[in-house]
């Protein structure tokens, strides 16, 4: 799968946490699953993630894409990653702590 520049940036972003906006329909779950891939393939462990969603429906879906993959399935367990399906306040604080 190829991305643009700005979503390779994101999966391969290193030294900090990352905060990924976009609209919907934009590839945000699927740039945050490739981002957990790459962070996995450097060394960092699923219990070293911490992956913030603000619904069910794209935590499912990283979920079952990480799960799913044949480049991680058999090296990795992903049910110890901290995947946190947020509210609006959290969604709040994490804005104004970017700033």
């Amino acid at each position: 799968m190829k991305f643009d520049k700005e979503k390779l940036l994101a999966i391969e972003h290193t030294g900090s946490p990352l905060l990924v906006t976009a609209g919907p329909g934009s590839g945000k779950t699927r740039v945050i699953t490739e981002r957990i891939k790459f962070l996995m393939k450097t060394g960092l462990k699923p219990s070293e993630i911490l992956c913030l969603t603000f619904s069910e429906k794209a935590a499912n879906q990283l979920k079952e894409r990480l799960q799913d993959d044949e480049s991680i399935k058999e090296k990795m367990d992903i049910s110890e990653m901290a995947l946190v399906i947020s509210n609006d306040g959290t969604a709040k604080i994490i804005e104004n702590d970017s700033e």
